[in-house]
C-alpha cells in the first residue's frame, strides 16, 4: 500500500519539517528558508497545482530557468503525484517540440522569460495540454498562472496517492548521439540516490552547492539528496566557475559536485587565486574523463579537500565512488560500487570478468524503470535487473571500476584501442596546455588521429607541442595532426561551467584537417 511517506516529496519535505522544524534548509539570493518555512512553501505550490487542475498521473513539462521555483515545484509535484518532465532549457526548439510530443505531456509549466518560444510550440501541439505560468505578469492568452492561484492557498499537507514504484520524473539523457530518450524514475529510485551519503562525510555544518544540472537527474541525485539527510544548501541560479567564486564568498559551501572540465575552466580563465576556498571539505569530480595533470592541479588548489570520483549516468546516477586525493587510486578509475549498488564488467558472452575489458553493467534502487514509451531500448539496457551502461571499462581483483570511456570514442590504430584521455592528459601535462581533445577520423582502415588544444602561451606553437607528445607517449598513440584552437566545444547544459567535451564537433569542424589535400 502507498503511504504519504513513500511518496518523494513528502519525504524529503514532510519529514525533516517535523524532524529539524528550524534548521536552515536552503539559502537563496540572501533569503534563508529552515525545513519547516521550505514545506510550507512546497505545499502552497502543490494545492495551487492542485487548483489549476494538475492531476496524480499527470505528465507536467516543467521548463524553468531559476533554482528556487525548480526546488519548490519539483517538490510540490512529486507531493501531489503528477510526473515531472525535466525539460532542458537549453534545447533547440526541434528537440524541445520532439521530446514533448515523444513524452505526451498533460500540461507544461514555463516562465514569462520563454513566453514568445512556448508561442512558436504551441501550435504544433494538441490543443489538449494545459499551459501554465509561474509568474502573473505578461501571461498569454489561455495560460494559468501559478503565482496567482499560490494566492488563494494556504500551507494544508496536500493528499497523495503517488509513491514508491509509481513514476516520480522523466529525467533526460544528453542526446550527443541522437534525440534525448526520457529515462523514468520512480519515487523509490529518487529516494535511493541520498544513499550516496553512505559514503561521503559531512557534518551538521555542511553546506552542499548547487552543483550539477538542477533541472534533470541533477536535482534528485546532489540537492534533494542533501535535503533527505537535513543538510543545507546553498541555491544558485549560476554555478559555473565564476558562479562558485561568487557564492562561496556569501556561503560557506563544503560540498559540490561538476565535471572536470568546470576546474579546468576555472584555473585557466578565472581570478580564483583571491577566493578563500577554504570552507570546501569534499568535491565530486565525473561526468567526463579526468586527466592526471588536472587532477593534481585541484589538488594544489583546494589541499584540505576530500576529492571523489564517481560514475553514473541519467539511467542509474551515482553508481560508483572512489578517493582520489589519498593516492588510494588513479584519476582514471571510478572507484567501487556504492553501497545499495552493484557494478560488473561483462565480456562478449555475458559473464562477469576481472581485469578484462568489456561492458559496465551496474544495477542498485537507484536504477531507472524503463525509457518511456521505448520498449525496444528498454529491453537492450535492461537486463535481468542490471542496466548495461554501453561505456567499456575493467574491473580489478578489488572490484574497483576503471571506464575506459564510449566504445565510439575509442581511436583504432595499428591494432591498438587508444583512449582519449590518455593523449589528452599528455597534452595537458605540456605548460601552457590549458584543455586538450583528442578524436580519431576513419582512413580506410586504421583510424588517424587531430589534437586540439587549447593554450594560454603564445608562444606555444603546435610543432612543439607535437615534439613533446613524441616523448611522451608510444608512437601508436602521437596524433597525426595538432591544432592550436581559442576554445574547445563542449555542450551548452549549465551542468556546472562548460559541459561535456563533444567529440563529436571536434571531428565535424577539424577532421578535413586529415585529408591528404591538407598535408
Amino acid at each position: 500500500m502507498t503511504t504519504p511517506y513513500s511518496n518523494y516529496g513528502y519525504a524529503v519535505t514532510t519529514i525533516n519539517a517535523q524532524r529539524t522544524p528550524e534548521k536552515t534548509a536552503l539559502s537563496y539570493r540572501g533569503q534563508h528558508f529552515s525545513f519547516r518555512e521550505l514545506n510550507e512553501r512546497v505545499n502552497v505550490t502543490a494545492n495551487a497545482l492542485l487548483a489549476l487542475g494538475v492531476q496524480p498521473g499527470d505528465r507536467m513539462g516543467v521548463l524553468i530557468h531559476d533554482a528556487l521555483p525548480i526546488a519548490e515545484c519539483y517538490l510540490a509535484l512529486a507531493k501531489i503525484g503528477a510526473v515531472i518532465v525535466a525539460l532542458n532549457p537549453y534545447w533547440s526548439d526541434e528537440v524541445m517540440l520532439a521530446m514533448l510530443q515523444h513524452c505526451k505531456v498533460d500540461a507544461t509549466l514555463t516562465q514569462a522569460q520563454d513566453r514568445e518560444r512556448i508561442a512558436a510550440l504551441r501550435d504544433a501541439l494538441p490543443a489538449s495540454i494545459s499551459w501554465l505560468q509561474l509568474e502573473a505578469e505578461n501571461l498569454p492568452a489561455n495560460t494559468g498562472s501559478l503565482s496567482a492561484a499560490k494566492e488563494a492557498q494556504d500551507v494544508t499537507e496536500p493528499q497523495t496517492h503517488r509513491g514508491g514504484d509509481d513514476p516520480l520524473a522523466f529525467f533526460f539523457t544528453s542526446g550527443t548521439t541522437g534525440l534525448p530518450k526520457a529515462v523514468v524514475h520512480t519515487h523509490n529510485s529518487c529516494s535511493a540516490m541520498a544513499d550516496i551519503w553512505l559514503v561521503l562525510p559531512r557534518d551538521e555544518q555542511s553546506v552542499w552547492g548547487t552543483g550539477t544540472i538542477i533541472w534533470g537527474v541533477g536535482f534528485p541525485c546532489t540537492i534533494g539528496a542533501a535535503l533527505s539527510v537535513g543538510m543545507r544548501v546553498a541555491l544558485e541560479d549560476d554555478f559555473g566557475p565564476k558562479g562558485l567564486l561568487d557564492a562561496i564568498q556569501r556561503e560557506p559551501i563544503s560540498h559540490f559536485c561538476v565535471i572536470p572540465s568546470f576546474w579546468s575552466d576555472l584555473l585557466a580563465n578565472h581570478d580564483h587565486q583571491s577566493v578563500d576556498l577554504g570552507s570546501i571539505s569534499a568535491v565530486l569530480l565525473g561526468g567526463e574523463p579526468l586527466p592526471t595533470n588536472l587532477l593534481q592541479k585541484i589538488k594544489e588548489r583546494i589541499p584540505n579537500a576530500a576529492l571523489y570520483a564517481f560514475y553514473g549516468q541519467t539511467e542509474a546516477p551515482y553508481s560508483c565512488f572512489g578517493r582520489l586525493d589519498d593516492g588510494s587510486q588513479a584519476a582514471n578509475v571510478a572507484g567501487l560500487a556504492r553501497p545499495g549498488c552493484a557494478a560488473q564488467v561483462r565480456d562478449p558472452s555475458g559473464n562477469s570478468a576481472i581485469d578484462v575489458v568489456g561492458e559496465l553493467a551496474v544495477t542498485g534502487a537507484h536504477c531507472m524503470q524503463c525509457y518511456f514509451d521505448e520498449p525496444e531500448k528498454t529491453a537492450e539496457g535492461l537486463r535481468d535487473g542490471w542496466f548495461f551502461s554501453g561505456d567499456i571499462a575493467t574491473q580489478d581483483q578489488q572490484g574497483r571500476i576503471t571506464v575506459l570511456g564510449r566504445r565510439e570514442d575509442a581511436i583504432l590504430r595499428a591494432g591498438h584501442y587508444i583512449q582519449p584521455l590518455d593523449v589528452e592528459d599528455a597534452a595537458i601535462g605540456i605548460s601552457g596546455v590549458t584543455e586538450a581533445g583528442v578524436v580519431g577520423v576513419d582512413a580506410g582502415g586504421d583510424e588517424r588521429a587531430i589534437l586540439l588544444a587549447v593554450t594560454i602561451d603564445n608562444s606555444l606553437t603546435e610543432a612543439d607541442i607535437l615534439e613533446q607528445l613524441q616523448r611522451s607517449l608510444p608512437a601508436h598513440a602521437v596524433p597525426d595532426r595538432v591544432v592550436i584552437a581559442d576554445e574547445l566545444p563542449h555542450s551548452n547544459d549549465n551542468s556546472g561551467g562548460k559541459g561535456k567535451l563533444l567529440r563529436k564537433e571536434i571531428r565535424q569542424q577539424y577532421a578535413h584537417l586529415l585529408s591528404p589535400q591538407a598535408n
